[in-house]
């Protein structure tokens, strides 16, 4: 019996080599997952069902849901990890994460952190997705002149240039998920509410204002009074749209 029994494990050694030959294979430098369709050239992974140049999936990738808690820090991510708390390797870790790329659940407006898509870059996060909006910042303003008559402004300001300001409006906010369009604060709608709301026009500042077709400025004074740069009675306030206007000032949206 002992030939027998050592036949039968030198089968087996043999067996088990063999097993091991054939399925042994150089590691891949790149995957497809969805499909035994070879990768793309360019890729190293390949997400499709099949090889078309067009639709090649009827599914998507699903990214990672976190909790972001800074918009300056790898929290969740490296919250336990001592030495990029401490700060001793913050920089290599953030190098080492840079294009990172996670789905928020977060809502936190004072930090400009809401749910969408977000991308590690240098130091911080990046919001992929449109901006953060939330209906505390939507207000009305009644008109000085017209009773009854209100106006919605969207109340985060932006800065901007002369030459970006009709943009800014028209284009910058029809992402943001309000269903609604937005533009340039017109001179009558400056007029009209500029001293109705001094929580929302701000002392030393500086508007950017459409008067038919003209860029000009609504200043307001720190002393709370308010002054209109240039000629209005003869047309010429300020330089026509698209015109360059020396410096950055405060861009506000209204509904339209």
């Amino acid at each position: 019996m002992k030939p027998f029994i050592q036949t039968k494990q030198t089968i087996h050694i043999l067996a088990m080599l063999a097993l091991l030959i054939i399925s042994w294979r150089p590691a891949q430098s790149q995957v497809t997952i969805g499909s035994q369709v070879n990768a793309n050239p360019g890729a190293l992974l390949d997400l499709k069902e099949n090889d078309s140049i067009n639709a090649n999936s009827t599914k998507g990738l699903a990214l990672p849901r976190v909790y972001l808690e800074d918009p300056g820090l790898l929290f969740p991510m490296l919250k336990h990890k001592a030495s990029y708390v401490n700060g001793s390797t913050k920089k290599e870790d953030e190098k080492q994460h840079t294009g990172l790329l996670v789905y928020n659940l977060t809502t936190d407006n004072k930090h400009g952190l809401c749910e969408g898509t977000y991308l590690w870059k240098e130091k911080q996060w990046v919001r992929l997705s449109p901006p953060c909006i939330s209906q505390a910042c939507l207000y009305d303003i009644n008109s000085n002149k017209t009773p009854g008559k209100q106006y919605t402004f969207y109340c985060q300001d932006k800065e901007g240039r002369a030459e970006e300001a009709e943009t800014i409006c028209k284009d910058g906010f029809q992402e943001i998920g309000l269903h609604q369009t937005y533009h340039l604060l017109t001179y009558t709608e400056f007029i009209e509410t500029w001293n109705q709301s001094p929580e929302h026009y701000k002392p030393s500042s500086r508007y950017l204002i459409n008067y038919n077709g003209w860029i000009t400025l609504g200043i307001i004074r720190s002393d709370r009074s308010m002054y209109i740069l240039g000629d209005i009675g003869n047309h010429s306030p300020g330089l026509s749209i698209g015109g360059l206007l020396s410096g950055t000032y405060t861009v506000r949206c209204v509904k339209d």
